[in-house]
């Protein structure tokens, strides 16, 4: 069967597959196991994520196909409240929820991913340019049947190339923390349920038969951004799209206490998340994280070149629980520290 209990090898056109699953029982040290298949710095933050304790029951599988290309499937239930953290390397993820619903920390950004409210499948694409932390808190009692398929930047540049011809998928993909999500179709649902159920195959053709539905899923994603050609920025707004992201805006402004995350805002101004991303395109030609992020850090310099407040301060203003991590997004996008900028008032 696809899914049993060992971390194995498969041969694949002369390359070594990895592949990291498990059955039944899930412990962290699985977890551990299969997350570097995708990225690095595992950790479990809660008190209960003992090497040894089990997490999951169920199916759980991280396959590295082939350089670049890594198929992901669960079928569990979560055995307790769990955090983990991981640093997920560059690349774009396609998630298809089958059922359950999970919070997750991408970065600074907070979501809540899973099957809509009527408990119709749902899909979710998220974009990274560079290295970032991501946070997943999991809760006892819910049962997730999911299919993630993560695809390096490399191997999206030597399978499509420089999509000429597909300006909205080429300017999504160039967009750090770049966001979207739409309800699943029935082909994709049968993409997924084929990756969870699959066929019984001779061993040594199942990860071509995992390929070429890891790519099918991937091919009906990517189109699914690349249906307009025209570039999301070029496109007019209309004067009820202007409110709206005006209202999100003030939404989004730091303030005491937590933050919004996105599907607070988009339900607080009456729209979709997957609407609500595609407006700040439209209006900025990058994410709402990017966006967001860059009206955040300004305030914080305008705050300490202007009013010389302490880095904690200029830190909580610009939204970061860390000073750390605010004084490196600083530099990055200001090329001084904030107590440089700081020193200039």
């Amino acid at each position: 069967m696809f899914f049993d209990n060992r971390i194995s090898f498969f041969h694949q056109w002369g390359r070594i597959v990895d592949e990291c699953s498990s059955a039944t029982s899930i412990r962290c040290g699985d977890l551990a196991a299969a997350s570097t298949c995708v990225g690095s710095d595992f950790k479990v933050l809660s008190e209960t994520g003992k090497p040894d304790a089990p997490v999951l029951e169920g199916n759980y599988q991280l396959l590295k196909l082939r350089s670049g290309l890594v198929l992901h499937a669960t079928d569990a239930t979560e055995l307790q409240d769990l955090t983990t953290h991981v640093v997920h390397q560059p690349g774009l993820t396609i998630s298809i929820f089958l059922l359950g619903r999970v919070r997750v920390r991408q970065g600074e950004e907070e979501h809540r991913l899973g099957t809509a409210e009527s408990g119709a499948a749902h899909c979710y694409l998220l974009n990274r340019t560079r290295p970032d932390v991501f946070v997943r808190h999991s809760v006892r009692g819910m049962r997730v049947r999911k299919v993630n398929v993560t695809v390096s930047p490399d191997w999206i540049a030597a399978a499509i190339g420089d999509l000429p011809a597909q300006a909205s998928l080429s300017h999504f993909i160039k967009n750090h923390q770049a966001r979207t999500d739409w309800p699943a179709s029935r082909r994709l649902v049968s993409l997924a349920e084929q990756v969870l159920q699959p066929d019984e195959l001779d061993p040594a053709l199942q990860p071509l038969y995992l390929e070429s539905r890891a790519i099918e899923i991937l091919f009906a994603a990517l189109s699914s951004l690349g249906q307009d050609n025209a570039p999301a920025a070029e496109r007019p707004l209309r004067a009820s799209d202007r409110q709206r992201l005006q209202r999100a805006l003030t939404l989004f402004e730091p303030k005491d206490g937590p933050s919004p995350s996105v599907d607070e805002v988009a339900r607080e101004i009456g729209s979709s998340v997957s609407s609500l991303q595609r407006l700040f395109h439209a209006a900025y030609g990058t994410s709402i994280f990017e966006h967001v992020r860059a009206m955040r850090l300004k305030k914080a310099r305008d705050a300490l070149a202007a009013d010389g407040v302490s880095v904690a301060e200029a830190a909580r203003l610009a939204g970061y629980g860390n000073p750390a991590n605010f004084a490196t997004a600083f530099k990055r996008v200001y090329g001084v520290s904030p107590r440089e900028a700081r020193s200039k008032s």
